[in-house]
């Protein structure tokens, strides 16, 4: 098993003479050569031990997140966007015979407010935990600093998902009865919910790595609103140029890379979805989202391992 460039763990025992020269042929050198007592039995017990040990820190993290005063905030301004919503869609049913805002256009809408609302909770909840001196403490007894950061992106993500259904569910409810319900199938519904978690999750996971590597709160909260922001803006440009007639008057190749960053980015997926529905194409940004949260786990994960903890 290979843990970086210079180490790996063999749980065999070779002949060194052989190992050396079949190393050599692929360019590599051995330094040194030591004996470990970890068998293999060890170290799958050290990754129950690690299982063990996130299911703690995702038991206390629920705990404190349903007690935290943001996301109390954060649930009352996703429970306040739905109703805005069907306030501006009831008025414009009054005013217009053929209204533009109804139930199929609210429902995507949860993306733009969500996607500001994930930078701040995101920040903000890891640092609280580096101010109280949590993060620290879970060193100290003994949780490895990957499931720490693997506890932290799910809390986040999980909140993200919670605030969304609340969001759903009141649009849902009460949307139903000032509206009216929704044209599109129920099938459609369940897959846009399905293809908004996506989104968010990749949004959070760039969230989660600003908040875990940058002690100070309020310097993170900013910094991930201002990451949201930029995100946000630099996608409406890029969706702008991929209009029909911005589109002309650019090159082929230009035209291919605007067309992957706006299936790419998060930012530019959510303001597809919020201006028409699922894309035809949902599947692969699933998969570019799932990409973006392989990297950034990966690459937070990395970071925060050598960080020095003040």
């Amino acid at each position: 098993m290979f843990f970086d460039d210079t180490h790996a763990d063999i749980y065999a025992k070779p002949i060194i003479t052989q190992l050396s020269l079949a190393l050599a042929k692929d360019g590599c050198d051995v330094l040194s050569v030591e004996d470990h007592d970890e068998s293999l039995e060890s170290f799958y017990i050290s990754l129950v031990g690690e299982v063990e040990s996130m299911s703690k820190l995702l038991s206390a993290g629920m705990t404190r997140l349903f007690k935290s005063r943001v996301f109390h905030m954060a649930l009352l301004i996703m429970t306040a966007h739905p109703l805005y919503l069907i306030y501006l869609s009831y008025k414009d049913q009054i005013q217009n015979p053929d209204p533009y805002y109804g139930m199929d256009e609210a429902l995507p809408l949860i993306l733009g407010m969500l996607s500001f609302v994930s930078a701040v909770l995101s920040a903000t909840l890891c640092g609280v935990e580096y101010s109280d001196g949590t993060i620290r403490n879970k060193i100290a007894i003994g949780h490895s600093r990957t499931a720490i950061y693997l506890s932290e992106l799910f809390l986040n993500i999980t909140a993200c998902v919670l605030l969304q259904i609340v969001n759903f569910t009141v649009l849902f409810a009460l949307g139903n009865l000032v509206i009216g319900a929704f044209e599109i199938s129920f099938g459609v519904i369940i897959k846009m919910q399905l293809l908004e978690i996506s989104v968010i999750s990749a949004y959070t996971a760039i969230f989660t790595l600003i908040a875990v590597l940058i002690q100070a709160r309020s310097t993170a909260s900013v910094l991930a609103l201002l990451s949201a922001m930029s995100m946000f803006f630099s996608g409406i440009s890029i969706c702008q140029r991929l209009s029909p007639s911005a589109n002309a008057a650019l090159s082929n190749g230009k035209q291919k890379l605007y067309q992957f960053l706006s299936d790419f980015l998060p930012s530019c997926q959510a303001i597809r979805i919020m201006e028409r529905g699922i894309p035809d194409h949902a599947a692969g940004m699933v998969i570019y989202d799932l990409v973006i949260l392989t990297v950034t786990t990966a690459a937070g994960i990395l970071v925060f391992r050598r960080k020095d903890l003040k």
